[in-house]
Protein backbone atom coordinates (compact mmCIF):
# COMPACT_ATOMS: atom_id res chain seq x y z
CA UNK A 1 0.00 0.00 0.00
CA UNK A 2 1.44 3.35 -1.02
CA UNK A 3 1.08 6.49 1.10
CA UNK A 4 -1.52 8.97 -0.12
CA UNK A 5 -0.39 12.44 -1.23
CA UNK A 6 -0.80 15.00 1.57
CA UNK A 7 -3.02 17.35 -0.46
CA UNK A 8 -5.45 14.69 -1.64
CA UNK A 9 -9.05 15.17 -0.54
CA UNK A 10 -10.93 12.11 0.64
CA UNK A 11 -14.70 11.92 0.92
CA UNK A 12 -16.57 9.62 3.27
CA UNK A 13 -20.36 9.42 3.03
CA UNK A 14 -22.66 7.56 5.37
CA UNK A 15 -26.18 6.62 4.36
CA UNK A 16 -28.98 4.68 5.92
CA UNK A 17 -32.55 4.76 7.05
CA UNK A 18 -33.84 7.03 9.78
CA UNK A 19 -32.30 6.24 13.18
CA UNK A 20 -30.01 3.53 11.77
CA UNK A 21 -26.81 4.91 13.31
CA UNK A 22 -25.37 7.33 10.73
CA UNK A 23 -24.66 10.02 13.34
CA UNK A 24 -23.07 7.48 15.69
CA UNK A 25 -20.85 6.21 12.86
CA UNK A 26 -19.91 9.76 11.81
CA UNK A 27 -19.05 10.70 15.39
CA UNK A 28 -16.82 7.63 15.70
CA UNK A 29 -15.03 8.46 12.42
CA UNK A 30 -14.54 12.07 13.57
CA UNK A 31 -13.14 10.76 16.87
CA UNK A 32 -10.68 8.49 15.04
CA UNK A 33 -9.62 11.37 12.76
CA UNK A 34 -9.19 13.81 15.64
CA UNK A 35 -6.50 16.34 14.81
CA UNK A 36 -7.03 16.00 11.06
CA UNK A 37 -8.77 18.63 8.95
CA UNK A 38 -12.29 17.31 8.54
CA UNK A 39 -15.62 18.77 7.48
CA UNK A 40 -18.67 17.18 9.02
CA UNK A 41 -21.99 18.02 7.32
CA UNK A 42 -25.05 16.64 9.08
CA UNK A 43 -28.08 16.20 6.86
CA UNK A 44 -30.23 17.60 9.68
CA UNK A 45 -28.55 20.92 8.91
CA UNK A 46 -29.12 20.53 5.17
CA UNK A 47 -32.89 20.97 5.19
CA UNK A 48 -34.73 24.26 5.62
CA UNK A 49 -36.74 24.52 8.84
CA UNK A 50 -40.49 24.63 8.34
CA UNK A 51 -41.37 26.15 11.72
CA UNK A 52 -42.94 29.22 10.13
CA UNK A 53 -45.53 27.13 8.24
CA UNK A 54 -48.91 26.11 9.57
CA UNK A 55 -49.51 22.47 10.41
CA UNK A 56 -51.74 22.09 7.34
CA UNK A 57 -49.04 23.54 5.06
CA UNK A 58 -46.41 21.21 6.57
CA UNK A 59 -48.63 18.17 6.04
CA UNK A 60 -48.95 19.04 2.34
CA UNK A 61 -45.17 19.35 2.04
CA UNK A 62 -44.56 16.01 3.73
CA UNK A 63 -46.39 14.29 0.88
CA UNK A 64 -44.14 16.04 -1.64
CA UNK A 65 -40.72 15.73 0.03
CA UNK A 66 -40.98 12.36 1.77
CA UNK A 67 -38.85 10.41 -0.71
CA UNK A 68 -35.25 9.23 -0.87
CA UNK A 69 -32.69 11.86 -1.87
CA UNK A 70 -31.08 9.47 -4.34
Amino acid sequence: MQPKPKNKVQLVTITGGTASGQTTAANKIAEILQGKKIVYLKMDHYYKKLDDLTLAARKKLILIIQMPLI
